[in-house]
Parts: C-alpha cells; sequence; structure tokens
C-alpha cells in the first residue's frame, strides 16, 4: 500500500496570510469608525477659518461660538482714521437691518488689528460645524460725522471648543460721569491678553434713571446696584439685571435712612449683604461714622437698613470694600487723610471695631482713588494729589503689609474725581480720567503681585458720554466690590 504524504505549507502560508491581514484590517475599519465618529471626515473640517476682508481693510481670526457670537480683529489701510460705530454681520450680501453699537477707532494705515465681539444673526452652531457670513460696519470719520456703510469681508470658519473662549471673555458695565448725557450705560468685554488685548468695542444699554457722576457701582448675583452720586437728592440705590447683552430695566431700592444722605459715598457688597460708608448727615455738611448695611434679596431688590458698625473716623468720599470677610477703608478727605484701618465682617450686615493699619504714602492722597485686589497685593491709582501708583500686601486676617511701595506713575494723569479701575484675569484696567483727554483707555499686566507696564488701547476709546472722570464701572464676577470715581474693586 503505497503512502500518501500530503503537502500543507501552501495551506499554512495562506492562512497566516489571511491571518496577519484580517486583523489589519479590522483594526484599519475600527480605527475608522472611530474618527468619523469623531466627525473627522465632516465637510465642517476642511473648511477654512478666514476673514478675507475688502480693499482697504484688515480682517482676521473669526471666532464663533454656538450661541452665534462672532469675535473678529479689524483695521484698515486709508490715510485717515474712521470711528467704528456699528458692526453686524449677514448671511448673504445683503446689508443688516440693524448693528451692534460700538466705539472703535481704527487709526490710519492700521496694520494690528482691534479686536470686537458681537452677537451674529446666523443660525446657532454646534461644535464642529462650519459658518460662513459678511461683515459690515458703520463708521464715522474726522470729515463725516454722518455714519457710513461699509461691507468690509467676508469670512468662514468652525464652531469650536476654542470658540467657547468667546463668551468667557468678562464683561465691564460702566454708568454715568460728568460728560452729558451723565445718565449712560455702556458696556465691553475685556479681552487682556488675547486677541492684542484691551477692551473689546463699547455697546450702549439702558439709561441710568438719573444723572449719575461720582457714585459706585457693583455686580453681584446677576445684579448691578449704583449708589446715589454726588449732589443728588435722591438716596435710592437703583439696580437692574446684567448678562452679556447688556443691562435690564433700573429698578429703584430701598431708601436709605434719613438721618444720612449719599453725596460721595461708596458701598461693597458681600455674601449677601451691601453696606454703605463714607456717609454726609442730612443736610450734607459733615462726614458720618455710621456704616449701614442692607440684605439682597433672591430678586435682586434691598431689603430694610441697618446700623452695621461706625468707622470712628469719619469718612468721605474714601475707598472702601470688602474682600474676604475683611472690610479695607483708605484714608479720609479730613486731616486723617492718610490714615488706613480695616474691621471683619462678624455676622450677615456686621461689622467690628475698626483697626488702624498701615498709612498711605504722604505722597499720595487715597480721597477719590480707584483700588483693585489682585493676587493678594493690594493696588491703588491716582487720586485727590494726583497720579502715583502704589501696592502693599493686602492680608484679610492683619490688615495691609508693613509698608506702601510706589509703582511709578499712571500715564494718563489721573487726578481727583477722575477713574475708575477694575481687575480681570491678570490684567488691570484704568478707564476714563477727570483731565484731557477723557477717553483713554490703559491696562497692565500684574503678575505675582508685581505691576508691569501700562499699555495705551489707543484703537478702542472710552464712550464720550461717560468721558470727564466721576463714571463708576464694575466687573460681572460677583465679588459685589464697588468701583467708581473714588470707588474699589476686587
Amino acid at each position: 500500500m503505497k503512502n500518501i504524504v500530503r503537502d500543507t505549507t501552501k495551506a499554512q502560508s495562506a492562512m497566516e496570510y489571511l491571518m496577519t491581514y484580517g486583523w489589519a484590517i479590522l483594526i484599519i475599519g475600527v480605527v475608522i469608525g472611530v474618527l468619523y465618529q469623531l466627525g473627522v471626515f465632516s465637510g465642517a473640517n476642511f473648511t477654512a477659518t478666514a476673514c478675507t476682508a475688502a480693499a482697504g481693510y484688515l480682517c482676521t481670526t473669526p471666532i464663533m461660538n454656538t450661541s452665534g457670537y462672532v469675535l473678529v480683529s479689524l483695521g484698515q489701510a486709508s490715510s485717515q482714521s474712521i470711528t467704528v460705530t456699528g458692526i453686524a454681520c449677514s448671511s448673504n450680501q445683503s446689508e443688516p437691518t440693524s448693528f451692534t453699537g460700538v466705539n472703535i477707532v481704527l487709526q490710519p494705515n492700521q496694520q494690528n488689528s482691534t479686536a470686537a465681539a458681537f452677537a451674529c444673526p446666523i443660525k446657532n452652531k454646534v461644535i464642529g460645524q462650519s459658518f460662513a457670513g459678511t461683515l459690515w460696519i458703520e463708521y464715522t470719520t474726522p470729515t463725516q460725522s454722518t455714519p457710513l456703510t461699509a461691507e468690509i469681508a467676508t469670512f468662514t470658519g468652525v464652531a469650536s471648543t476654542s470658540a467657547k473662549l468667546v463668551s468667557s471673555y468678562t464683561d465691564v458695565y460702566c454708568v454715568g460721569g460728568s460728560t452729558s448725557p451723565s445718565n449712560g450705560v455702556y458696556y465691553a468685554k475685556l479681552l487682556g491678553n488675547k486677541l492684542g488685548g484691551g477692551v473689546g468695542g463699547w455697546n450702549s444699554t439702558t439709561p441710568y434713571p438719573v444723572g449719575f457722576v461720582n457714585g459706585g457701582c457693583a455686580i453681584y448675583s446677576g445684579y448691578i446696584y449704583c449708589s446715589p452720586s454726588q449732589g443728588s437728592s435722591d438716596e435710592h440705590i437703583y439696580y437692574a439685571s446684567v448678562s452679556s447683552t447688556g443691562v435690564g430695566a433700573w429698578s429703584q431700592g430701598t431708601v436709605i435712612p434719613s438721618l444720612y444722605t449719599m453725596s460721595f459715598a461708596g458701598c461693597t457688597i458681600y455674601q449677601g449683604y451691601i453696606y454703605c460708608s463714607s456717609l454726609c448727615g442730612n443736610p450734607c455738611g459733615s462726614a458720618q461714622t455710621a456704616i449701614i448695611s442692607a440684605p439682597i434679596n433672591g430678586d435682586g431688590s434691598i431689603g430694610s437698613w441697618s446700623t452695621a458698625g461706625n468707622d470712628a473716623y469719619g469718612l468721605f468720599g474714601d475707598p472702601c470694600f470688602i474682600y474676604q470677610g475683611t472690610m479695607l477703608c483708605l484714608g479720609t478727605y479730613s486731616g486723617t487723610a492718610n490714615l488706613d484701618y480695616y474691621a471683619t465682617v462678624t455676622s450677615p450686615g456686621q461689622l467690628s471695631s475698626f483697626t488702624a493699619t498701615t498709612s498711605y504714602p504722604t505722597s499720595g492722597q487715597p480721597f477719590a482713588t480707584s483700588c483693585v485686589v489682585a493676587s493678594g497685593m493690594l493696588i491703588c491709582a491716582g487720586g485727590r494729589s494726583g497720579n502715583g501708583v502704589y501696592n502693599a500686601v493686602f492680608s484679610p486676617s492683619s490688615g495691609l503689609g508693613a509698608s506702601f511701595t510706589s509703582d511709578g506713575s499712571y500715564p494718563g494723569g489721573l487726578t481727583f474725581y477722575q477713574n475708575s479701575c477694575v481687575y480681570d484675569s491678570g490684567y488691570i484696567y484704568c478707564l476714563s480720567s477727570e483731565s484731557s483727554p477723557y477717553t483713554q483707555i490703559y491696562y497692565a499686566p500684574v503678575t505675582n503681585g508685581a505691576l508691569g507696564s501700562w499699555t495705551l488701547d489707543s484703537n478702542v476709546l472710552y464712550p464720550s458720554q461717560l468721558g470727564g472722570g466721576g463714571s463708576a464701572c464694575a466687573i460681572n464676577d460677583n465679588t459685589g466690590a464697588y468701583s467708581g470715581g473714588g470707588g474699589s474693586t476686587s
């Protein structure tokens, strides 16, 4: 019987081939499936992010978030400056029916672009979807006061995770000022070191119910509160809701006790209570030592006033604010103009006795200065005696550090009843001035408690309706700290 020997080598090779490449094909299929689920093959991912400007204009970095808010950088190449008063977009080349009011100056032959943020009616996009539109502006020139309209660019892009940064910029709201009309209210986005830094375009919103100058404003739990202004016979604090689209209707809060008037008064908010100091007698003739407080209700309204404590020195027009449970007050208008002191919040609406702490430098005077707290450092700019800038360590448990340090001079000439400074995301911003030019905005970085160099935002001006000093600005950071022409914030 013949033995039959089968050759199995070819069959084995074939099986090994199928197994090796079969696994490879399977892995490739899984990877393709994952990439498909991630939207890698969506047409949106092949859409370039671009802003193609018309002749004579510059446009870069269009960003859109999921609610249709667009951020772009603008510039222009003509031989004269233009002031952009409105900005809008459309999904085609039809002129928009409405524009977002802004106040952006584009300098002649401006090569660097200025950031502008505005709501765009292009339908809302989810992350990964593409968008496209046409950009329009309304503007004036030094020789043309009637607004002109121009289609300046087309833009494309994709709503992405980074686009969410548009809505994360902090809004600053500014009220009143010595320039008529003094009841104007404007808001803008603070850009810090994003897209070239500075402040985004200004937008007008609901006017203040009465004339406003040298008062103070704060934002707490979605509402802005403003104390009565200098010389006003209206002793109410007004409040309104705030959002990224502006200020709502103003409401009248509870009137303060009849013993006092609030000319030059300052207030601060902490853990649901509003505290007001620097009160004047009724009629106003002398400073009062009482500090009053009232609860803030869930609907934003203000409850009944009561006495929170006594400052013992008779504040008048001086910055006081509460930071991490400690009220810090800087100087007075009277003979103790450089004496600083602090008290702690012992229970809701109540303060301990005040304790003296490090005195303000004799070369400065904190009456009508504006201060911020940044990374444990108190920074104060301007005031009654000029444009000095000073800093000191601020520890809520023990007051100020051993001494103040000079940070040089503020470049904008801050003076008496001058400015409003705010702090956000590593930058201090000082808005407006009593000294001409009234519409300048300066900002500076704060790193590890050290103040960097000041930068003039030469492209975005403070609204002229608020210029001239005495306006009050507040940021929507829920700290409840006041800021004004002689106020403070943290």
